[in-house]
């Protein structure tokens, strides 16, 4: 066995410290169960390690940048009335008639390849539109899509998590074959804005979630925008059940769609719920000084993230339509993201399991709560 990369070595040895929740959780105290939580942390740290390159940090120019950015969303939004309303920042999308089905070769049965125009668009005085058109791939939306051999069976929506978008990994992620052969399920999944084959070059992976904070706004938008098109992509198709799925950042865009569009089920694991709060936790202590000045995490861009928090727009759900799994040793979207959509869901079931986030993976627990959950949508 070959020795591992610097990099991996250095994140295992000296993981990254994050700065832990206060949120009271309910907690096994036996051996196995802490045994648990302690590996799933430390894998959690070391990912976050890897991710944390000081090369991704922001400069002082691009400090600046921000901060006019900031200022001139801020003043549009306001203008615009999304302060004051945050759900009226979504606009309706079109419906997705015509997409081009693809049929790739592969070992899953009935997997199809959806490709679209997203048609998303910036409002044309927003500061960072300029960059965000000029990220070509961005503008074709992909999906793939699972056939179930009996048409007529319940459709699942599954919106993948930070840095993936590619069908190897998304597939097994939400153990497609599984799905389609066990619950009989359609399954579809969309790529997110700036992932898979919708990242251009110089858009580092994860960029969904960086120090641009304009640009990640208009990513989560067009998120909800891109699953909305690929819903009445869905209905057209003859569905008359849909649930959706999301894991971590694809949980906040799955809640948002869950609030603006009818769903049956809808099931969020290790959600990410409120950015801003998020970042607080995972800020390196290099930047500290600069999130505590108010130009990274103030008054404005709480307000501006408005438009993508779950909890800011969530509409009166009936709270057995809505599930949650969570890590009680999540490092990376942490406990209280989890607390604060249960929360805004009027604390529908939620699932607490000894591991971290990467260990929901891993954890037999969650595999049988998601199938427990997928029994409202009509599965098996």
């Amino acid at each position: 066995m070959g020795r591992l990369p610097k990099s991996v070595y250095g994140a295992v040895v000296h993981p990254q410290e994050i700065h832990d929740d206060d949120v009271p959780l309910p907690v096994n105290r036996g051996p196995l169960a802490m045994t648990s939580r302690g590996v799933g942390a430390l894998v959690d740290r070391a990912l976050l390690t890897l991710m944390k390159r000081p090369s991704m940090y922001p400069s002082d120019d691009d400090h600046q940048r921000v901060r006019r950015e900031t200022r001139a969303a801020f003043e549009l939004f306001q203008r615009q009335g999304w302060i004051d309303d945050p759900r009226s920042a979504h606009a309706t999308p079109p419906p997705l008639k015509h997409p081009a089905v693809l049929h790739p070769r592969s070992r899953i049965p009935g997997l199809e390849q959806l490709v679209f125009e997203s048609q998303y668009r910036l409002h044309p005085d927003d500061p960072s539109a300029t960059r965000w058109r000029d990220r070509p791939r961005n503008r074709t939306a992909h999906a793939w899509v699972v056939r179930h051999p009996e048409p007529d069976r319940p459709w699942l929506v599954c919106v993948h998590g930070l840095g993936q978008g590619h069908p190897r990994i998304d597939l097994r992620a939400f153990e497609a074959a599984r799905m389609s052969k066990q619950h009989r399920l359609n399954l579809i999944f969309p790529i997110l804005p700036l992932h898979g084959a919708r990242r251009d070059p110089q858009v580092p992976i994860g960029g969904l979630l960086s120090y641009e904070l304009v640009d990640n706004i208009h990513g989560l938008r067009q998120a909800v925008w891109d699953v909305r098109r690929v819903m009445s992509w869905i209905r057209l198709q003859g569905a008359d059940r849909i649930g959706i799925y999301g894991q971590s950042i694809g949980a906040l865009v799955s809640s948002l769609v869950a609030a603006m569009e009818p769903v049956d089920m809808a099931l969020a694991g290790i959600p990410v719920c409120d950015v801003p709060s998020l970042f607080r936790i995972h800020a390196p202590h290099e930047l500290r000084t600069q999130l505590d000045d108010g130009t990274f995490l103030g008054d404005e861009i709480r307000a501006l993230y408005q438009s993508v928090c779950p909890v800011e727009i969530t509409r009166t759900v009936d709270p057995m339509t809505r599930f949650i799994f969570a890590g009680l040793a999540d490092r990376v979207s942490t406990p209280s993201q989890a607390q604060l959509l249960y929360e805004a869901w009027g604390k529908p079931d939620i699932h607490w399991y000894d591991s971290g986030h990467v260990g929901a993976f891993w954890t037999p627990s969650v595999r049988r709560y998601i199938d427990n959950a997928l029994l409202t949508l009509g599965a098996p």
